[in-house]
């Protein structure tokens, strides 16, 4: 089965339209919520595709959310090896 990482930055926000979508394709969905442990915990095995939720901070926040870094590490890894 193909997997979805949904890393999620804020408690409320969610997949919204794109869970039943994503459901449909064969995706099994696992959410890790930013901040809440080590972001590699959720990386292995690598997942087919990883989705980044928005909300209200930005990528230039990290003095304040050290998380962001290791978040947009994974985006810098998964671009460079053409990964969704």
């Amino acid at each position: 089965m193909k997997t979805a990482l949904v890393l999620r930055h804020v408690p409320f926000e969610d997949l919204g339209l794109l869970a039943p979508l994503l459901l449909q394709r064969g995706y099994a969905l696992h959410t890790h919520d930013a901040g809440v442990g080590p972001l590699q915990d959720g990386l292995h095995p690598a997942p087919d595709l990883l989705v980044v939720l928005g909300g209200p901070l930005g990528a230039f926040d990290d003095a304040a959310y050290p998380f962001l870094a290791d978040t947009l590490a994974l985006l810098g890894e998964r671009l460079a090896r053409r990964q969704p």
